[in-house]
């Protein structure tokens, strides 16, 4: 799926949204960049204009903790490919890590809600490894 859902549609949400369940929901782990781009549509959706809605994570998010570097990529209808294409700098992801780390806390203001960074490590859940469209390093045991 996720080549056509990249390259040839204009909308990788609406595609991964149309596209038939692999098994019922719950029963079987398997991963699929579709639904990080569903949310993302979802999202677009939310916001009355798109010019607001690409400028958001910028706004939002990467101006506010110095990403000067992050590019977010918009499929053809203009939605953030949130399953991939985001670009920036080794230091950049840096700061983000940072970000994480300081549960959302960057000098002073509040980025994201405080307990958010907890959902990232907490390892008690039905997919090990696999929390809030991120897929985790396991191996280290920490």
């Amino acid at each position: 799926m996720r080549p056509k859902m990249l390259f040839r549609e204009k909308g990788a949400g609406a595609y991964a949204l149309q596209s038939k369940l692999k098994s019922t929901p719950g029963t079987e782990w398997y991963y699929s960049s579709g639904t990080t781009n569903i949310l993302q549509g979802d999202h677009a959706k939310a916001v009355p204009f798109l010019e607001a809605y690409q400028a958001f994570p910028y706004v939002r998010l990467f101006d506010k903790i110095g990403m000067n570097s992050a590019v977010l990529e918009p499929d053809a209808s203009g939605t953030f490919v949130g399953s991939s294409y985001m670009y920036a700098t080794a230091r950049d992801w840096a700061r983000f890590g940072q970000l994480y780390l300081q549960d959302g806390l960057w000098h002073g203001e509040q980025i994201f809600a405080a307990g958010m960074s907890s959902i990232f490590i907490n390892r008690n859940t039905p997919l090990p490894g696999y929390l809030c469209c991120a897929v985790l390093d396991q191996s280290s045991g920490s």
